[in-house]
């Protein structure tokens, strides 16, 4: 079955709910260990099915934000995903105040039970309108961004289409592509701003709702960062600015003699060869078919895992109007499926997002048939894979 006849139905919300409240309801001090393992299971299960709905309908909207239909399905998640997340809370504190506790942590591992007492923390049912509104605002920044269309060199471009001219050989047509996205922005800068307004006030208010002092302790929270925080992220910001920044600042040196420019300007730094930036030598096609092999040639795990994607067409890759921009992975759990998401516009970058995302990807199929909360690691623990694979992809550059 390829992506296409993925089934979207959108879920029936109220029988949900009841369907959520009976198995919660299962958690107690009358159940045995066995019903409760069974409920949670069946949670479980129930979550997956909504999940791929949700799924479905956020990357069709990202595909194409022009869709009438998945742009509606996407306000419905939108709003809805709060209301069910009450749900998922009281789930987490049954699950954290069972009996068998030590028993379901042996089946279900204890890190789930770590996730859940953080995520308690950034939930209360007050805060469900605040929560709509910033997935609404969320949304609506990432159309905004998506309706870019850029009159230049005699075609209709977006912001992914626009890269290629950003790194181009000619300084001229790089200062003048550099112009004509910022004019983009400027004409939309009013409101970027107020959208970036309202969610970090938005945010501090749903912060001060739940007990934080502000958002900051709580977008670590969110990010389920159960090891380290603000201290250790500011020695962090510390090393980079010591260590990094300066290896930085002499590379960009380095650049401005390669390509003869005494003084650097914005519109350059995208550019880093005199002889032009290197490219795929190959259209979208050519470039499927060169993972194609390298996944073969790696492990009998990539071969199994890269022909999946392709026979299930599982790898949209083409900018094109109307689609958000970036480059993601994500997963489609009833149908054990992960998914890539990209915008070539022929540059390097193409051979870097479907490598790195292929990585996710990787990741998220070996790990197919695991518990919800097992899939996907934190978002930094996420990147060790994803890089991984483009060291991983080193010999066949």
């Amino acid at each position: 079955m390829t992506f296409n006849d993925f089934t979207y139905e959108r879920p029936d919300v109220d029988a949900l709910k009841k369907r959520f409240e009976t198995l919660i309801n299962q958690l107690g001090d009358d159940a045995t260990f066995e019903q409760e393992k069974d409920a949670i299971n069946a949670l479980l299960e129930e979550k997956d099915r909504y999940e791929t709905m949700d799924t479905l309908a956020s990357i069709r909207n990202s595909v194409n934000t022009k869709d009438e239909f998945y742009e509606a399905e996407k306000a419905f998640f939108d709003k809805v995903n709060p209301e069910l997340q009450a749900y998922d809370h009281k789930f987490k504190k049954a699950l954290l105040e069972s009996n068998h506790i030590d028993k379901l942590k042996d089946v279900f591992g204890h890190l789930m039970f770590d996730q859940a007492e953080l995520e308690l923390k950034t939930f209360d049912e007050s805060i469900i309108p605040l929560l709509q509104e910033e997935n609404s605002l969320s949304t609506k920044y990432q159309k905004l961004l998506a309706s870019a269309e850029i009159e230049f060199e005699g075609d209709i471009r977006n912001l992914s289409q626009m890269a290629p001219f950003l790194q181009h050989k000619d300084r001229t047509i790089r200062h003048d592509a550099q112009l004509a996205v910022s004019n983009f922005l400027e004409e939309n800068e009013s409101e970027i701003d107020t959208i970036y307004d309202k969610m970090v006030n938005l945010r501090d208010k749903i912060a001060k709702e739940l007990g934080y002092d502000n958002f900051i302790q709580l977008g670590y929270d969110r990010l389920g960062r159960l090891d380290y925080g603000p201290k250790e992220v500011e020695t962090y910001r510390k090393q980079i600015l010591e260590d990094v920044v300066p290896l930085v600042a002499e590379l960009t040196e380095r650049q401005a003699d390669r390509i003869g420019i005494d003084e650097l300007k914005s519109w350059d730094l995208g550019f880093k060869f005199k002889s032009g930036n290197p490219t795929p030598k190959g259209d979208r096609a050519w470039q499927v078919a060169q993972a194609k092999t390298m996944y073969e040639e790696m492990s009998q795990e990539t071969n199994e895992f890269f022909n999946f994607m392709l026979d299930n067409e599982l790898l949209e890759l083409d900018s094109k109007p109307g689609k958000a921009g970036g480059g993601y992975c994500t997963f489609i759990s009833d149908y054990k499926a992960p998914y890539i998401f990209a915008n070539f516009n022929g540059t390097s970058h193409d051979v870097d997002v479907l490598t790195h995302e292929a990585g996710h990807a990787f990741q998220i199929f070996s790990s197919r048939h695991y518990i919800p909360d097992y899939r996907i690691p934190t978002l930094e623990a996420a990147e060790i894979h994803s890089m991984s694979m483009e060291f991983l992809a080193w010999p066949w550059i």
